[in-house]
């Protein structure tokens, strides 16, 4: 599996918050194993303009942001900061070990006036069958809005 788009979430946002935290920072050692670290998640949380690299809604506190691997690791992904992202928990469970494009969908579909109305394999089966759904197919990530913007909060 390859990533589908030419920008990642590193390129939409402030990196510089990030300089500083070196791999025995990212991760704290737990009694279940590893974990990301509060300090690691926060920092990534601050460079992400406290929002959601995917969809970009607010996250209201570092404790409740995800970090989620790009390239999931059961595709070869790595620990790599560059590798990481902030994200909201829905758009965390949503994208699972699956594909930014696949991601691109169920947000768009989230987003689309059909949200909640329909799952994503249902409108899958919809537009199989030939019907149009009122979804915004190339809706940007969030990420892609500021690295396109040049860095900072975009709304």
């Amino acid at each position: 599996m390859s990533i589908t788009t030419a920008m990642l979430p590193a390129d939409g946002r402030d990196n510089s918050r990030l300089v500083d935290i070196t791999p025995d920072r990212v991760f704290k050692r737990t009694e279940k194993g590893f974990r990301f670290s509060l300090i690691f998640k926060r920092r990534l949380w601050e460079a992400s303009f406290k929002r959601c690299a995917y969809c970009g809604d607010e996250i209201k506190g570092h404790g409740a942001s995800h970090v989620d691997h790009v390239l999931p690791r059961s595709e070869g992904g790595s620990e790599s900061i560059d590798n990481l992202a902030c994200a909201c928990a829905f758009c965390n469970s949503s994208k699972g070990a699956g594909s930014l494009a696949d991601l691109r969908f169920k947000v768009a579909l989230y987003k689309s006036p059909v949200g909640g109305i329909v799952t994503p394999s249902q409108a899958l089966a919809l537009i199989e069958a030939g019907t149009i759904l009122p979804i915004d197919y190339v809706r940007p990530f969030y990420f892609e809005c500021v690295a396109r913007e040049g860095g900072g909060y975009v709304r």
